[in-house]
């Protein structure tokens, strides 16, 4: 049972995985990348981070260099293993203060950027890509609360 829930969640990530590929693929704008992965893996992080998400995550990030990178085969494993690790790892051990959400969302976003961060005008593209798909976070943690 255990196996196969590995593999869904697998099959799932690669799914939204790939749906963020393309789009932004449609989107096809310089200064805004929409991650709807990341925010998975910002949510799964925050609130459901155990040693059963780490095959999928580590599986997504090898069919994602398989596949869709021109990187080396496990930089994005690594990646997405240590933007959740991190992101787990600064909520659970950092004290509260008032803007502890969104900073864990823009340091870990750096770290989930970070074989695209040699771009000379990053800090803009990285701005305003934290604050869309922070408030895209927020929409979505908002809907997740309404129970039927």
């Amino acid at each position: 049972m255990k196996i196969i829930n590995s593999l869904l969640s697998l099959i799932s990530f690669s799914i939204i995985l790939l749906f963020e590929n393309f789009l932004n693929l449609i989107i096809s704008n310089t200064y805004i990348s929409i991650v709807p992965f990341y925010i998975l893996l910002f949510i799964f992080s925050l609130k459901r981070f155990n040693n059963r998400n780490i095959f999928p995550i580590m599986g997504s990030g090898i069919l994602y260099d398989i596949f869709l990178s021109e990187n080396y085969l496990g930089v994005y494993a690594i990646v997405f293993l240590l933007t959740a690790v991190s992101i787990n790892y600064i909520y659970e051990k950092v004290i509260d203060f008032n803007f502890k959400l969104p900073f864990i969302f823009a340091f870990n976003y750096l770290i989930y950027n970070i074989p695209n961060i040699l771009n000379p005008n990053i800090f803009s593209i990285i701005a305003l890509s934290v604050f869309i798909n922070y408030l895209l976070f927020i929409l979505l943690k908002r809907v997740m609360r309404f129970r039927v």
